[in-house]
């Protein structure tokens, strides 16, 4: 595999340190080793070398998003739905016990609901664009809830599964139609940033597609969670090779910045640390898959837990952005 090298960060510019060698995939089974290096003043890390640019689309032949749409909701269950409804006003589909409204305000369960709809409200409406939208799952709930829908997908298998239900997918952000649309409301990107070689550039472009007053919202990887700080080689998070850059709040808040952005909210969030807790386990390889899940569940509880007290530690970092002023 052709790869390029990549000595100084591309959010950064440190040079930064070598971190971790001979790293595997172990979720996916690329071959090859990789390295990562990172700066050790903002914590953020890249691959070095990274795949060039032409092998780039064989890194995803046997990728999760061409799985197809999940055939239940976003919600599917009632816990969750109760929460979404109390916090962003989407309609509860079907009743709730008094147990699970009580459960719909565990902190762990709240946050889920918000992110499920990337913290959108439901009497928000416009136009929306998924950079990166994969399989479609998301913008076929939002296109349900009266959005008007976009996306954009490389990934030609993942695109086939979205045009299924409906929405314009088109490969690049210089596709006509795309461009012919206009600006947008929200733009959205849903652990898709990570995966890009030059992440200042994309933003910039996608700041430049936002109506006045519009909206990013993205979610990536916590490069200083505790999940990355346990299982370090085998961090479900680090994903080698797909993965070329980690971000921590300091070097995503930096990268935003530089790209014209002004910040709404930065969180991080424990939604993820039960499956990727799970998989980090298993990578291991050292424990039965049941016992792989009870102690997943335990940490994802625990990281929960602890996020109160320890604010950073969340296993993805939620973020809302808005470039000030008009865009014309």
């Amino acid at each position: 595999m052709e790869k390029v090298s990549v000595q100084r960060s591309p959010v950064t510019n440190a040079s930064g340190e070598v971190y971790l060698v001979g790293l595997e995939d172990h979720f996916f089974g690329t071959p090859g080793k990789w390295d990562m290096r990172r700066d050790p003043e903002t914590g953020h890390c890249w691959l070095d070398p990274r795949p060039a640019d032409p092998e780039v689309a064989g890194l995803y032949e046997n990728y999760y998003t061409h799985d197809g749409p999940s055939t239940k909701p976003p919600s599917h269950t009632i816990p969750i739905e109760i929460a979404r409804n109390h916090r962003l006003g989407y309609p509860l589909n079907r009743p709730g016990s008094v147990f699970a409204k009580i459960l719909s305000k565990v902190p762990m369960i709240a946050s889920r609901a918000s992110l499920e709809v990337m913290g959108i409200a439901h009497q928000q409406t416009g136009r929306i664009l998924d950079f990166g939208c994969g399989s479609g799952d998301f913008l076929g709930a939002m296109q349900k809830w009266g959005w008007l829908t976009y996306g954009v997908e490389p990934d030609a298998a993942a695109t086939a599964q979205a045009l299924r239900l409906g929405i314009l997918v088109v490969p690049t952000l210089d596709d006509p139609r795309i461009v012919a649309e206009g600006k947008f409301d929200v733009i959205t990107m849903n652990h898709v940033l990570e995966h890009v070689s030059d992440p200042v550039e994309l933003l910039t472009r996608l700041g430049s597609l936002l109506a006045s007053g519009g909206t990013l919202v993205l979610t990536t990887p916590n490069v200083r969670s505790l999940g990355a700080r346990i299982f370090r080689r085998k961090w479900r998070g680090l994903e080698v090779p797909r993965h070329f850059n980690l971000f921590s709040v300091e070097s995503l808040t930096q990268a935003m910045a530089a790209a014209g952005f002004t910040m709404v909210s930065m969180s991080t969030e424990s939604r993820l640390a039960l499956p990727m807790s799970f998989a980090s386990l298993k990578a291991h390889g050292f424990l039965a898959p049941f016992a792989c899940k009870v102690v997943a569940y335990a940490f994802a509880i625990i990281e929960d837990l602890l996020s109160l007290a320890f604010p950073g530690i969340g296993e993805e970092l939620f973020c809302v952005a808005r470039i000030e002023g008009a865009n014309s």
